[in-house]
């Protein structure tokens, strides 16, 4: 995981442009079942990545 919160963001940011870019331009190419893997596996453990640095920001444990 990366070291700061920055970093953490920075890498989404790279890794959504490049998925979007994959979609956009080379969707002939595109292999559902790793989008399916993104959709089912990937994203939920993002979204609770971030909830977790949400709660740390805001003074949680």
């Amino acid at each position: 995981m990366p070291r700061t919160v920055d970093e953490f963001l920075q890498d989404i940011l790279i890794n959504n442009a490049a998925i979007g870019n994959r979609l956009r331009h080379g969707y002939f190419a595109i292999d559902s079942s790793i989008v399916w893997q993104t959709i089912t596996i990937d994203l939920p453990v993002l979204r609770q990545t971030v909830l977790n640095i949400q709660t740390k920001l805001a003074g949680g444990k």
